[in-house]
């Protein structure tokens, strides 16, 4: 039987596919959580995230000036083993590098654009993949946005 994809070409299959090449080349770096539950909510805490040092306190003297970094999202930047597929002509599907929870997916535009307010092809293609969804703990869709979210 042939993947059944969605609107703008998202299947399932691809999530699964990917998966399994990125856990195989050892490029998932899972955040460890304990789940919580609050009634019908599950909450995840990472206690590792509370001894991650601030830049502040690594260097001892302020702020670490660092070299700028490669945007990792730009389409000659992909992890190869990352990516899911194609969502039409503007976005992409990645596995989070960083998952909580698995899947952990990203819906990235193809391009560059400022993180400021969702366009309607940016829903789309979000509600393209929470419409197959078949993760165990539904699905959940956040944006970051504002001049701090993202790469800085």
């Amino acid at each position: 039987m042939p993947a059944s994809k969605g609107a703008a070409g998202f299947c399932w299959q691809a999530v699964e596919r990917a998966l399994e090449r990125a856990r195989g080349a050892n490029a998932l770096r899972d955040i460890p959580t304990v789940p919580r539950r609050h009634g019908k909510f599950v909450l995840r805490l990472s206690e590792n995230l509370r001894q991650k040092p601030k830049l502040e306190e690594a260097s001892g003297v302020g702020p670490i000036s660092r070299p700028k970094r490669l945007d990792p999202f730009e389409r000659n930047n992909l992890d190869p083993d990352l990516v899911v597929c194609d969502l039409g002509s503007g976005h992409t599907v990645l596995l989070n590098k960083f998952p909580v929870v698995s899947p952990h997916l990203l819906v990235v535009t193809r391009d560059f654009e400022p993180q400021t307010d969702l366009s309607a092809a940016d829903y789309r293609a979000c509600l393209s993949v929470l419409g197959q969804w078949r993760g165990e703990d539904g699905g959940l869709a956040f944006y970051n946005s504002g001049p701090h979210s993202g790469m800085r």
